[in-house]
C-alpha cells in the first residue's frame, strides 16, 4: 500500500520539481558550454546559438541532457572550429 502511494503521489511531485530546476540548470550549462567554445569576441554569438539549441528541445529534463552533452563535446567542437578557421584562412590566400 505504501509503495503505491509513493509511486502515485510522491514520484510525480518530485519529477515536477526536478523538471523546473532542470530547465534553469540547462540554461546555465548551455551558457557555460558557450563560454568554453569561443574566445571573447564570439562568446555572445555562441551563447545565443547554444541556448537556442537547448531551448528548442521540448522537455526540461531532455534540455538538461542536451546541454550536458554539448558541454561534454566542447573540446571536440573547439578543435573542429579551429580546423575550420585554419582551412578558411588557407583557402583565402
Amino acid at each position: 500500500m505504501m509503495i503505491a502511494v509513493w509511486i502515485s503521489v510522491v514520484t510525480p511531485l518530485a519529477l515536477t520539481e526536478l523538471s523546473g530546476w532542470a530547465a534553469w540548470l540547462a540554461t546555465k550549462v548551455a551558457r557555460c558550454a558557450a563560454r568554453r567554445l569561443s574566445e571573447q569576441d564570439a562568446d555572445i554569438w555562441y551563447a545565443e546559438e547554444v541556448t537556442a539549441t537547448v531551448a528548442a528541445v521540448p522537455a526540461p529534463l531532455t534540455r538538461l541532457v542536451t546541454a550536458v552533452g554539448i558541454l561534454a563535446a566542447t573540446p571536440a567542437l573547439r578543435r573542429g572550429a579551429a580546423c575550420h578557421t585554419r582551412n578558411a584562412d588557407i583557402r583565402s590566400r
